[in-house]
C-alpha cells in the first residue's frame, strides 16, 4: 500500500528511513539533515559507521542500510541520486535510470531488512529523492519512484514523504 504524506519525514513512525545521500556518505542538509537532528548525535556515529563499511563511498544509483539503535528507525536506507549539477553533460534518460535504481535499490535493502526482521507492520518511509539540492524536479522524482513501486511487496506499506503542500498534490496526480 501506497501513503502519501506531507512534511517532515521524521515524523514518521516506519521502521526504515530512506536518506538521500551523497556519494562519500558524509553528513548533509535538506531531508538527510533533518533525519540527522532526529537522530541526534547516532546519526554521526551512523554516517560514520557508514563510510567505515564503505571507506570509498558507493556509486550514484545505489544503496546501503546501516541498522540503529533506535525503536523508529530500526534501519537508515542511505541512497545516492544523481546529481544533475555534476553531471551536465550525460544525457538525462541515462540519469533518470540511476534516479530510478537509487529507488530501486533503496526498496531492495528495505525488503530484506523485512525478509529478516518481522514487523507487525512493516513500513518504509521515502522522500522524493533527488529533488532538492541535486537538481531533480518534484515531478520527475515522483514518475521515477512510482515506476519503482510497480515492483512493491504487497505486506509493506511505503509512505511517500513530500516536503511542501504543493509536492503532495503533485504526486497525488500520480499515485491516486
Amino acid at each position: 500500500m501506497i501513503v502519501l504524506k506531507q512534511g517532515d519525514m521524521t515524523q514518521s513512525d516506519a521502521a526504515v528511513w530512506v536518506a538521500p545521500a551523497n556519494p562519500a556518505l558524509a553528513a548533509g542538509g535538506g531531508c538527510m539533515g533533518a533525519i540527522q537532528n532526529h537522530c541526534d548525535h547516532l546519526n554521526f556515529l551512523l554516517m560514520e559507521q557508514a563510510q567505515g563499511f564503505y571507506p570509498l563511498g558507493i556509486s550514484t544509483g545505489q544503496a546501503v542500510a546501516i541498522e540503529t539503535s533506535l525503536m523508529v528507525p530500526n534501519i537508515v536506507v542511505h541512497a545516492v541520486a544523481p546529481n544533475l549539477s555534476v553531471y551536465p553533460g550525460l544525457d538525462r534518460d541515462h540519469l533518470k535510470v540511476l534516479l530510478k535504481e537509487a529507488y530501486l535499490q533503496s526498496l531492495k535493502r528495505a525488503h530484506e531488512y523485512f525478509s529478516y526482521n518481522k514487523h507487525k507492520n512493516p513500513m518504509v518511509a521515502i522522500p522524493l529523492l533527488g529533488s532538492g539540492i541535486y537538481g531533480w524536479s518534484v515531478e520527475e522524482s515522483i514518475i521515477e519512484l512510482k515506476s519503482a513501486l510497480m515492483i512493491q511487496n504487497p505486506d509493506i506499506t511505503y509512505e511517500v514523504w513530500c516536503y511542501a503542500p504543493q509536492d503532495l498534490e503533485l504526486a497525488k496526480s500520480y499515485f491516486l
